[in-house]
């Protein structure tokens, strides 16, 4: 129904952004139809430092009826900060192990944003599915960044901000996400005449340009009001300067999903974007009138993207007869999942960009491998064996 992308795998980066999402979202929720039906509010599993205090903050400021704590081992600054907060509405649960407790968070985002790119929406239903295609095979959306058919009003950075000469460089091949302005105090103080509403008063913005919440021009002209104020790169592509790391307001922006920038064609000044974001959904947005902006900011390298179809083709040259791929349990010192295939060493015709094939130990740092626990330690007795 509506989301907001803090452009980064951790909260961590901009906890006021965090807040100030979460509340918009929760005040969304209020002013909708499903206000007053049961409403489950996920949080990190971050619950010390900054975590502790981002937690405390959403519990007294939404007003939970219940908090529940998925674990029943403390630690006990938790335990107490969440239990003084909740005000008496308190209560634990035992913590589930995962059986797959090998993975890492980094390589459980990875998973996530493979199913994430990977997902396709059927034609006329609408239902979602899966295709096992390689997103190098996908042919890219092409998204116009000037002339008079220009698809986005810009390129934001949150927290680092890369140069002029180097931004198309930083942002090609990575993961943006795209955001659609509903008002042009979505701005705040990244633009000068666009400042952040006061909260106290009467509206009044001191200066700020004005715009009235009932005036049909509400969904300003945005190229036009910000024209001069945003700059262009060597290659001509827009971006928000924004030396002063500011963020989108939440109350005036909202997140249509991620994007992958798998090319920037400078000849055609257009964007190469990969996204299961339905073209629907943003062919509306524009006939509304609104603007998009996509927000760079700490996602994760997409590593995976640019690497799958290598390996889907050498899984499928070393494929059995029967094309099928047997899946057993087993410990990890029999896990060869981290493993190359065969096949990969032996392939010289690679062309696809940021990858690099490696031949055994070549340019890998010591300790670069996986390292194996051996689960059988002692069963020979003192004195060891094999």
């Amino acid at each position: 129904m509506r989301s907001h992308a803090v452009a980064a795998v951790s909260p961590a980066s901009d906890p006021e952004l965090y807040i100030e999402c979460a509340l918009d979202l929760y005040r969304h929720y209020q002013q909708s139809a499903l206000r007053g039906r049961p409403l489950i509010i996920n949080t990190p599993g971050w619950v010390l430092g900054t975590g502790l205090d981002l937690l405390t903050e959403l519990t007294s400021k939404l007003g939970p009826t219940d908090v529940i704590y998925m674990s029943e081992d403390g630690p006990n600054e938790t335990v107490e900060a969440l239990k003084a907060t909740a005000k008496g509405n308190f209560g634990t649960l035992p913590s589930q192990q995962s059986e797959f407790t090998t993975r890492t968070a980094i390589h459980l985002r990875a998973m996530q944003a493979m199913a994430y790119f990977h997902t396709v929406q059927r034609p006329g239903s609408g239902d979602l599915s899966w295709t096992s295609e390689p997103l190098a095979a996908m042919p890219p959306l092409q998204v116009r960044y000037s002339g008079e058919k220009q698809g986005i009003l810009g390129i934001l950075s949150y927290e680092l901000q890369p140069s002029a000469e180097l931004l198309a460089e930083t942002i090609n091949g990575s993961i943006l996400a795209i955001v659609e302005i509903e008002d042009a105090k979505a701005f705040r103080d990244l633009f000068h005449g666009i400042q952040e509403p006061q909260s106290s008063g009467d509206d009044n913005n001191d200066g700020a340009m004005d715009i009235d919440e009932d005036d049909e021009g509400k969904r300003l002209d945005l190229a036009a009001a910000v024209g001069t104020q945003i700059a262009r790169t060597p290659e001509d592509i827009p971006f928000i300067p924004n030396p002063d790391s500011r963020s989108l307001d939440p109350r005036y922006s909202r997140s249509l999903g991620l994007v992958l920038l798998r090319g920037i064609d400078v000849a055609n000044r257009s964007l190469q974007v990969l996204t299961p974001v339905p073209l629907s959904l943003i062919e509306e947005s524009r006939r509304n009138g609104r603007h998009l902006v996509l927000v760079h900011g700490r996602f994760d390298t997409p590593g995976w993207a640019y690497t799958e179809d290598a390996y889907a083709q050498s899984f499928t040259e070393g494929a059995n007869d029967e094309g099928t791929v047997e899946i057993a349990d087993g410990d990890t010192d029999s896990d060869d999942s981290a493993d190359e295939p065969e096949k990969l060493e032996e392939r010289t015709d690679f062309a696809t960009p940021w990858v690099e094939v490696l031949r055994g130990s070549e340019k890998r740092p010591v300790g670069s491998r996986v390292w194996r626990v051996r689960r059988d330690l002692g069963k020979a007795g003192p004195g060891g064996g094999d």
